[in-house]
C-alpha cells in the first residue's frame, strides 16, 4: 500500500448512506466564515501511530473486496489514494461546516436548522439559563440575562446549547466577537477535543495530546455508498 492514505472512520450505514468522519484540511471560508474541509492524505505509518496511542485501530484498505467488507465492519480504515480515486470518489467531496466546541467540523447537512441560525428559541434559552444556575456565568448577575455563543456565529460556532452560556448584558458587551474557552469551563462544558475518540481505560498525556490533534481535523459527514 501506498505510504500516503486517506482516513476514515465509518460509524453507520443506514438508508443508504455511510455516516463517517474523515481527516480533513482547510481548502477556504464561505458564508459566516464556516470553512470548506475536504479529506487530506495522511502518512500511513504515522496515521497508525496515532490511532495507537487513542487505543485505536485501522484496517489497510487497497482493493474492492476488503473495501466491501470494511462497509459491514466499520471502524477506521485507511485507503490507498489510488482506490479511494478509482471507487470513493462520494468519499472525497468537500464539505462546508459547522465547528463544534470540541474542535470537530460538521457538514452543515447533518446539522439540525436550528443550530444554523443565529437566532434561538425561548425553550433553548430557559435551558441553558436554567443549566447556568440562571445567573450570568462570569459576574453572577441575575439580572438583564443574555445569550452569547462561546464560539462566535460569525466564525461558523453553532447554535446548541453546547456552544451557548447566560452572560448578563453588560458582560456580553464587554466580551462581543471574543472567544474565550474559559466560559465552556465555568458553565461546566466539555470542549477541546472528544472523548470518544480515546478507547482507552486511562486518558495519559499522549492520548489527550493526539485527540485534540484529531478533533481538530477531523469531519463529521455523510455520503451515498449504494
Amino acid at each position: 500500500m501506498e505510504e500516503s492514505v486517506y482516513a476514515f472512520d465509518l460509524q453507520l450505514l443506514c438508508g443508504g448512506y455511510a455516516y463517517y468522519s474523515t481527516y480533513t484540511s482547510f481548502t477556504c471560508f464561505v458564508e459566516n466564515n464556516r470553512e470548506v474541509r475536504e479529506p487530506s492524505l495522511v502518512d500511513k505509518e504515522r496515521f497508525i501511530k496515532s490511532l495507537n496511542e487513542l487505543g485505536q485501530f485501522a484496517v489497510l484498505i487497497d482493493n474492492e473486496e476488503n473495501y466491501k467488507t470494511w462497509l459491514y465492519l466499520r471502524g477506521w480504515a485507511l485507503v490507498s489514494r489510488r482506490l479511494a480515486r478509482e471507487i470513493m470518489s462520494q468519499w472525497l467531496k468537500k464539505k462546508s461546516c459547522l465547528t463544534s466546541p470540541m474542535g470537530l467540523f460538521t457538514d452543515i447537512e447533518l446539522v439540525s436548522p436550528s443550530s444554523l441560525k443565529r437566532s434561538y428559541s425561548q425553550q433553548k434559552k430557559e435551558y441553558v439559563v436554567n443549566r447556568d444556575g440562571c445567573a450570568c456565568i462570569l459576574c453572577g448577575d441575575e439580572e438583564n440575562l443574555t445569550m452569547q455563543h462561546v464560539k462566535p456565529y460569525s466564525r461558523g460556532g453553532e447554535t446548541s446549547s453546547r456552544n451557548m452560556v447566560t452572560l448578563c448584558n453588560d458582560c456580553n458587551q464587554s466580551l462581543g466577537a471574543e472567544q474565550v474557552h474559559e466560559l465552556y469551563r465555568l458553565a461546566g462544558l466539555h470542549y477541546n477535543y472528544d472523548p470518544s475518540l480515546i478507547h482507552k481505560r486511562e486518558i495519559d498525556d499522549a492520548a489527550h495530546h493526539r485527540a485534540v490533534q484529531f478533533s481538530n481535523n477531523l469531519m463529521q459527514t455523510r455520503c451515498d455508498v449504494w
